[in-house]
């Protein structure tokens, strides 16, 4: 079965690069994953309240009146998130003519911002048999939707003649490609520029979009960030920004984001103003600043306080998904630390970070904690860990099985969302809008991580039983 198994992955694009020149299968598993079919569908139901919710924080009046506040002590203890809050708070004062301080209820633009695209991605572990926690907020650069929908192909293929085997539907690549198409014609249409990592790994999923993209008439070009910063020049608040394609500059529709979320991204302080030039630009953008800032572990914790996301948007019922969170470096975290010190099996420490590899588990996080002062404490939340159900599968990596046995699961819910700047969403009423859309990810019993790049779980798909 695995040899036919590894045929199929190959035919349907289920691919990494090593090198540039170079293409292997995927971390994969080659059973789907068990999911109870009704917590599934409940974690449907609420893709678009995470999509309203982000909204209302990240709009003009969420920024000043709760995204900033929630995240500018992080801000003053995490030199990367401060970068983006300056970005922020200089876009800001440049679009509003004012700066980001409440309690004002609107702001006038001197210039209508473009519609922000929002590719997000909510990640959940069961915590029972039953019931779901999330894991994190995806707000940028949220991969592995396409090559996902590619899996679940293949295992509804391979287990086709079992009638016990019923494997969810995936539509993430059509998702987020209606998404790009849509945001580069809302905004006057040109280019999507993809902005990339040099040396990039996972360009399969990412041409993937390219290619969907083209049967609609749109082009969509990858781009590393010091190229870009090259070729668009200076750009003032609601200027087009342009960029060469094929020997003719191009007016930049979208610039969609799947590098920018780590310190590593941001080589020279060129790379800085780059960010802040597109920032400024006419380009719709996947996210913008704001929608990168609402994905923060801190914000996250902030929101997770019973009542408090019915009353920035008025949803019920999301508080039941978060798992328990807890700030620190504030006046008497010590109770929390000493909680986290007395039971380390049970939390896991969390920077302002993205990309996977970045928490902190066990050892090492008692010793994190027992080093920092206050000051530094700020950039970080404590988070209950999620202890989720076991399951047998089969771990696949260069061809070979690495791994036959007990395993965990994290699933990710794509919600896409174009607001505008009155707050209608333009991807309502958009054809397969409303089907599943996710990244399922199995991990070896006692693997922490989730990150497929990082090196920590496999690509699978849900099972719903």
């Amino acid at each position: 079965m695995l040899d036919n198994f590894l045929s199929l992955c190959a035919s349907s694009s289920i691919l990494v690069s090593p090198t540039p020149t170079t293409f292997q299968i995927a971390p994969v598993s080659l059973h789907p994953c068990p999911f109870p079919s009704s917590t599934w569908s409940n974690l449907m139901t609420h893709k678009k309240s995470f999509n309203l919710l982000t909204q209302s924080i990240a709009n003009p009046v969420g920024y000043a009146g709760f995204l900033r506040p929630a995240i500018v002590e992080a801000a003053q203890a995490d030199p990367f998130t401060g970068r983006l809050l300056k970005i922020a708070d200089d876009v800001f004062q440049e679009r509003y003519s004012s700066p980001p301080h409440p309690p004002l209820h609107s702001y006038t633009p001197s210039i209508p911002p473009p519609p922000v695209l929002g590719i997000l991605r909510h990640d959940y572990m069961l915590h029972t048999d039953k019931t779901c926690k999330q894991v994190e907020v995806n707000t940028i650069a949220s991969s592995f939707g396409c090559l996902s929908t590619s899996v679940t192909s293949v295992h509804h293929a391979a287990y086709l003649s079992d009638p016990g085997c019923s494997v969810a539907p995936n539509k993430a690549l059509h998702q987020v490609s209606s998404g790009v198409c849509e945001a580069v014609r809302s905004s006057g249409g040109g280019v999507c520029v993809m902005v990339v990592q040099e040396g990039e790994k996972n360009s399969i999923d990412q041409n993937m979009i390219i290619v969907e993209c083209a049967k609609r008439g749109v082009k969509v070009v990858r781009m590393s960030m010091d190229v870009i910063g090259e070729q668009i020049g200076e750009v003032k608040m609601g200027e087009d920004a342009k960029v060469e394609v094929e020997g003719k500059m191009e007016r930049v529709g979208l610039f969609y984001f799947r590098a920018g979320y780590q310190p590593q991204d941001y080589k020279t302080e060129n790379d800085w103003n780059t960010r802040l030039l597109m920032e400024r630009s006419s380009a719709s953008k996947c996210p913008d600043v704001f929608y990168h800032l609402a994905g923060a572990k801190k914000v996250q914790q902030m929101l997770a306080p019973p009542g408090v996301v019915e009353g920035l948007c008025g949803l019920k019922g999301v508080d039941e998904l978060f798992a328990g969170l807890y700030g620190l470096g504030h006046e008497g975290d010590e109770d929390v630390i000493q909680m986290a010190l007395d039971n380390p099996m049970d939390y896991v420490l969390k920077p302002q970070r993205e990309g996977g590899g970045n928490n902190l588990y066990k050892d090492r996080m008692v010793a994190k904690l027992k080093e920092m002062t206050r000051e530094e404490r700020k950039g970080y939340i404590l988070m209950e860990l999620i202890k989720p159900p076991k399951f047998q599968n089969q771990l696949i990596r260069n061809g070979e099985v690495v791994h036959d046995g007990t395993c965990t699961l994290e699933v990710g819910v794509f919600g896409v969302s174009l607001y505008t700047a009155d707050g209608v969403d333009e991807m309502e009423g958009v054809e397969g809008m409303g089907e599943d859309a996710y990244i399922c990810r199995a991990k070896a019993e006692g693997v922490e991580e989730g990150g497929v790049a990082a090196g920590f779980a496999f690509l699978s798909s849900v099972q719903l039983v």
